[in-house]
């Protein structure tokens, strides 16, 4: 029995329906006729707007109106050809383009088949272009408005000393369904959504003068912009969250990042952006993501300990309204065809934001503003991919930052800075390490920024050694060695900008790095370099006891059982000191197996000598016979 479903000849009201929403654990209710047609659905989203933030309404009112009055009547609905189709792909498709949060599903006659929630359809696993679209880093989403004069960010908060009512008439004029609490010191300390309304407040006939310490919850948990999108889906999905705030270091808050979102950012951008991984299947990536935690029905509610609710169908993606610009950035004097680009940035229109920044740029005559222009031209196209076109935009901002005239040192330092790190960061994604290194030794950095570079450079790393391993398992070994060749070289511009001395873990992440290439050279049978990577592996980290089983295979491959022998003899002091039984008896094997060479090719010489020694014995015995036989001839002569 779907529980969600309510007839519409039914008389409920707000309140039962919010208590129903309570209790079964659902963010909506479908309203169906007696053939099993879709009538209405009633969201978190309809209760808040209409009903708690409705003009002359109190609580008592939530007695006496119908839920069918505050229901948004004759929605969209996706129609299933046939039994078993999936029609998950299809309906987050809509979601994302109509910005809803739920999509009933109705059969070839209309009848109401299922309705599908949008966290529950991202935890089914059956979305798989998401797999391959959410791959590159949070921060993107807010480099858009990084750009000069429009660099900071900020979301919509609410007081400990505001009410209920407070929270839904602002969550209705922004179009919102989340609002961050702060105290007086502007701490975040919790937040509050559409469903702690719905369940906490509705549900129970609680006066909408109520305090927002009393419904909020407590201690939200936060990302920072480093994150990854798909790690912020996988937390989602076992907490049970809808959005996550992305908040920074030094505790201001940025964005907020909603599953509806990032469905929106995955099919708005999937034509332009690449996965990292374009060599994971896209069912491996998804069991690699939810593992247990999918629900068993694809209408079951996401629950966790603390259910947090967010975005509902009013969601905007990427930049639309998780980041917004703040006085002075939209005050601002823009040409038109900056103000459409920003709406169109705003609709994930990222294509036709960029055409129309490139129009303003045309149209603009002052510097910084061309500065700003090209900036958040860059910004735009290093979220859609277009890695190269975005270095050539903020270059370009550079160039103008540095030669601009007017402005005080301290303002164009900043300018520069706020290019710099976005720059910096493209060049990363770009694969351009031994750049980054340049950059960063061109410009003094703060410490924490030297840090966040470094961070990104381990993560490449990371990925290169992830993926060289998938490439490795599907015998692509030579495209496995490049991919090596690139996680060392990230590695290495790592170490350079932190100019000290490698940690031993760092040392030992490149013993693994030239150990796994060395194995890439072995399979393709180039055993020179094979054994110069396996040595490499060795000096990074001499207790590495793999790299000593793979050089002494290869030199034994190579036929240098001389050098195999010695290089095992040292291999068994370290295995038996790590005490891995395992890795010395493959060692001991190729020791053995040397020393019988050696030994076969000492006989084999041996008996080669003896032989050589025989030959010239009979060679000497036959020179000597001839002699003997010629002086006794000639002395017949004589005679």
């Amino acid at each position: 029995k779907m529980k969600y479903v309510v007839g519409a000849n039914r008389v409920l009201s707000v309140r039962d329906g919010a208590s129903l929403m309570r209790d079964e654990k659902l963010s909506s209710l479908v309203f169906v006729t007696d053939d099993g047609g879709v009538c209405g659905i009633l969201t978190e989203q309809d209760v808040v707007r209409k009903f708690v933030a409705g003009e002359g309404i109190n609580h008592r009112a939530g007695l006496l109106m119908q839920a069918q009055d505050m229901m948004t009547k004759d929605p969209v609905c996706h129609k299933v050809s046939a039994k078993g189709e999936n029609y998950v792909e299809a309906c987050l498709q809509l979601m994302a383009k109509r910005s809803f949060r739920h999509v009933p599903i109705v059969d070839a006659n209309n009848r109401l088949v299922t309705c599908v929630d949008v966290s529950t359809a991202v935890a089914s696993g059956k979305a798989v272009t998401l797999a391959h679209t959410l791959s590159f880093s949070a921060g993107k989403l807010l480099r858009i408005f990084r750009a000069s004069k429009a660099g900071s960010t900020a979301t919509s908060f609410l007081l400990e000393s505001d009410t209920v009512r407070t929270a839904a008439l602002k969550m209705a004029a922004e179009k919102q369904s989340s609002l961050l609490v702060v105290n007086e010191t502007a701490a975040l300390i919790g937040i509050v959504t559409e469903s702690d309304l719905v369940r906490k407040v509705v549900a129970c006939g609680k006066p909408f003068d109520l305090r927002i310490p009393e419904v909020m919850t407590p201690n939200p948990f936060t990302v920072q912009p480093e994150a990854n999108p798909f790690d912020c889906l996988h937390e989602m999905i076992k907490h049970g969250f809808r959005h996550l705030p992305v908040v920074e270091n030094g505790g201001q808050v940025l964005a907020i990042l909603d599953i509806l979102s990032l469905v929106k950012i995955s099919y708005r951008s999937h034509v332009q952006m690449k996965a990292c991984n374009e060599h994971t299947t896209d069912q491996c990536v998804w069991d690699n993501l939810v593992r247990n935690e999918i629900p068993k029905r694809d209408t079951q509610e996401v629950t966790g300990e603390q259910d947090v609710e967010i975005e509902d169908m009013e969601t905007h993606v990427s930049v639309e309204e998780t980041v917004h610009t703040t006085e002075q950035a939209t005050s601002l004097d823009m040409k038109p065809s900056e103000q459409l680009a920003l709406q169109l940035i705003m609709e994930s229109k990222f294509e036709e934001a960029i055409a129309h920044l490139s129009k303003a740029i045309e149209e603009e005559d002052g510097t910084l503003d061309k500065i700003r222009l090209y900036t958040r031209r860059g910004h735009v196209k290093s979220c859609v991919g277009y890695l190269d076109e975005a270095l050539c935009d903020l270059e370009h901002a550079r160039t103008l930052g540095r030669s601009v005239e007017g402005i005080q040192e301290p303002v164009r330092n900043t300018l520069l800075n706020g290019i710099y790190e976005v720059f910096v960061e493209v060049l990363i994604e770009k694969g351009r390490f031994e750049q980054v290194v340049t950059e960063c030794e061109d410009i003094a950095l703060a410490p924490e920024k030297t840090n966040f570079f470094v961070e990104q450079l381990e993560k490449e790393v990371a990925k290169y050694k992830d993926l060289g391993k998938t490439l490795f398992m599907n015998m692509d070994y030579s495209n496995a060695a490049v991919t090596y060749t690139n996680a060392l070289r990230a590695q290495q511009a790592a170490n350079k900008i932190k100019q000290e001395q490698a940690s031993s873990n760092v040392l030992h992440m490149m013993a693994i790095l030239y150990g796994n290439r060395a194995a890439c050279y072995q399979r393709m049978n180039d055993l020179k370099y094979a054994i110069q990577d396996a040595s490499k592996s060795i000096e990074c980290n001499k207790g590495y006891t793999k790299a000593w089983v793979r050089l002494c295979n290869c030199l034994y491959d190579k036929g240098s059982y001389e050098d195999c022998l010695q290089k095992a003899k040292d291999a068994i002091e370290i295995v038996q000191k790590n005490n891995e039984p395992s890795l010395f008896e493959k060692i001991k094997h190729y020791r053995d197996r040397a020393q019988d060479k050696i030994d076969a090719k000492q006989a084999t010489r041996q008996v080669n000598m003896n032989s050589i020694k025989a030959l010239g014995q009979v060679f000497a015995k036959t020179a000597i016979n001839k002699e003997t036989t010629e002086n006794q001839a000639l002395q017949s002569n004589k005679d």
